[in-house]
């Protein structure tokens, strides 16, 4: 049984089905997969900092209630802090909270918004809801975030403003300015977005950084303040709720009446401003954060391993994530961004893996599985008849049984189809020797017989260390790094065509065995349907769709055995024989399936040779941005 993590120490299982088959050189992408909220229920209370009526709240509650479903109770209980915070207020609330909550049934999560709530949530959590998940949003002191989510009950969502992207921009329509002004108050979250604020002036050195304290001055005198300003001045509107005289302002009437009086355009962080008098920025989205940390309490309510498909490319909790770490911003580009993107639409496999491996330390994982999309969780057996049946298997129990057996990765081969369809032709062998996939030689002049198709044996083989381990059937007991790098697979052009290099699962084993982390092969050969028509067999020669698989897997593995040679310190030299038997073979292959492109696969070799010095850019590069990323994470 896979018990909560809040309850208990045990597994939370993270299935990363990444669809990483590439059809037409194009990998498939997924969708995220939330669990049917209607089928979840609970009780969840959301503490606000503010009220009903502030700008910011109603969007939070629509993204909460958006993650919940109808199946979950939300309640409500509301701090008012932007009229009302002094410490009489705050005792009082405590006093009527506390109440409350001895007369209403448990709640199975507390969901705190903005900073106040939080503060409050974790001064007062003993007396409140001590063994109660609590997970926060639109937090602005990370400080604070970082130490409270050290508590295995406490996690959330860090409203990271986009301080620097914002200023990025203002400094490109406005070259000649000379200061940041930052127009601040003195409340909670306030004083958390001035240390956020104060800190940018390390990244633009080139600017004064001058603050606007709305709440030391009196209407007018801010007002003038801001005025004042020509251009030389950047105006970043961060957060006005209240003066020096007294008055509270709602963020739109603040922002009214600032941008009546400012002489320049006003940047924003915030969303609830646009269109009512700000040039732009990037914006932190309340709805979109409020969504997140419901999601974060679906997780918590519905307490079982969950099948979960991450959402690649969309990169707004990644980048809320990163800043919070402050990464350099060559590292949060080289993680998120890849160039082959532009226009081509292609993500090398290792990226998308490491995007998994992202989501999967965000949502504080224990074990991440990868399943392929084009595998099952069954395994192909010949019965005594001599019929072909598959049979379903407990892989993920196998997978987690090779943990508790003291294994860091676990994997295991296929049954069902290779990704060799059946053929018969001489230069079989020849051009394997020249892919560097001799070991497959036997099997692909055999194919006729088996017709293309690995069966599993009668019974389950015991578990044994291994260096190989397989993408598509593949667990990471998440605590393994940072001892192991990230994965990574290079791409090359070939006449201006860009083409994905398999081996991110090959380099990933390699680091394992050079680190002396534990691989064990779990002997689980969950069924592989590559062509996506079994029991249909393969034909080469007929079927464009089979060729083009076979094609963009040689092409893969050329890249990924030029940059193999580098990584293992191999002279090139050393393989002029490949490189002979690989001409052998293309033009055999040729000659069997009429199909010109094979011939290409000689001179592919010659422009991945020629791409080595970039590829080993590529992996300087996403190593760099991968161990600024675990240092950060691990020593947070």
């Amino acid at each position: 049984m896979i018990e909560r993590r809040w309850i208990q120490k045990g597994y939370r299982i993270f299935f990363a089905i990444a669809l990483l088959i590439c059809v037409g050189g194009i990998p498939a992408y997924a969708e995220e997969l939330v669990p049917d909220a209607g089928e979840i229920t609970g009780r969840v209370l959301f503490i606000s900092s503010y009220s009903y009526a502030w700008e910011t709240v109603p969007e939070q509650i629509c993204g909460i209630k958006e993650a919940l479903g109808d199946g979950v109770q939300l309640d409500y209980q509301f701090m008012d802090t932007k009229n009302v915070e002094t410490a009489e207020s705050e005792q009082l609330f405590y006093q009527t909270l506390a109440y409350y909550l001895k007369m209403v049934p448990a709640y199975d999560v507390v969901i705190v918004g903005d900073d106040a709530a939080f503060q409050f949530a974790m001064t007062y959590r003993d007396e409140l809801f001590a063994q109660t998940p609590v997970v926060f949003e639109g937090v602005n002191d990370g400080e604070l975030a970082k130490k409270a989510a050290a508590d295995p009950l406490v996690t959330g969502v860090v409203e990271t403003l986009s301080y620097e992207n914002t200023i990025t921009l203002a400094k490109k329509l406005y070259p000649d300015a000379r200061q940041v002004v930052g127009i601040l108050d003195d409340t909670v979250t306030g004083e958390g977005e001035r240390k956020e604020f104060q800190y940018y002036d390390t990244v633009f050195p080139e600017l004064d950084f001058v603050e606007i304290d709305a709440s030391k001055l009196s209407q007018e005198e801010l007002k003038r303040q801001v005025a004042a300003l020509g251009e030389e001045s950047i105006l970043v509107y961060i957060m006005c709720s209240r003066d020096g005289d007294g008055n509270v302002y709602a963020a739109a009437e603040a922002i009214q009446m600032l941008s009546d009086v400012a002489q320049i355009p006003m940047f924003s962080i915030v969303s609830h401003g646009m269109g009512k008098g700000f040039l732009g920025g990037e914006i932190v989205s309340q709805e979109q954060m409020g969504k997140r940390a419901g999601e974060m309490a679906v997780q918590i309510l519905e307490g079982r391993a969950r099948l979960s498909l991450v959402k690649l490319h969309d990169y707004e909790k990644a980048k809320w994530e990163l800043g919070y770490l402050n990464l350099r911003q060559n590292s949060i580009s080289d993680l998120l961004y890849c160039p082959l993107l532009d226009g081509r639409g292609l993500i090398p496999y290792g990226f998308n893996r490491n995007h998994v491996l992202l989501e999967a330390l965000f949502e504080k994982i224990d074990v991440l599985i990868f399943v392929d999309s084009d595998v099952q969780p069954a395994v192909l057996r010949r019965r005594e008849n001599g019929t072909v049946c598959l049979e379903e298997i407990d892989f993920v129990g196998a997978h987690l049984r090779g943990m508790e057996m003291g294994a860091d990765i676990t994997s295991s081969d296929y049954s069902g189809y290779s990704i060799l369809p059946p053929a018969d032709f001489d230069g079989m062998s020849a051009l394997l020797y020249g892919l560097h996939k001799e070991e497959m030689c036997l099997f692909w002049h055999d194919s006729k017989l088996h017709r293309g198709l690995v069966l599993q044996g009668a019974d389950m083989p015991e578990p044994v260390s291994t260096t190989k381990v397989l993408g598509g059937n593949l667990g990471i007991r998440m605590g393994t790094f940072p001892t192991l790098p990230p994965f990574f697979s290079p791409y090359f052009f070939y006449n201006g065509v860009p083409f994905l290099a398999r081996g991110e699962d090959t380099f990933l084993g390699l680091a394992a065995a050079k680190n002396r982390i534990n691989c064990l092969d779990i002997g689980a050969h969950i069924f592989h349907d590559t062509y996506g028509d079994y029991p249909a067999v393969p034909e080469l020669r007929t079927d464009s769709s089979i060729r083009d698989r076979l094609y963009y897997a040689c092409t893969g593995w050329i890249g990924r055995n030029v940059f193999l040679r580098w990584q293992t310190g191999y002279d090139a030299s050393h393989f002029d024989w490949r490189a002979e038997q690989l001409e052998v073979g293309a033009r055999a292959l040729f000659r069997y399936t009429q199909d010109s492109r094979f011939l290409n696969l000689p001179n592919i070799q010659q422009a991945a040779e020629a791409c080595l010095p970039d590829m080993v850019v590529q992996y300087t590069r996403a190593k760099r941005a991968w161990d600024d990323f675990m240092e950060r994470w691990f020593e947070r």
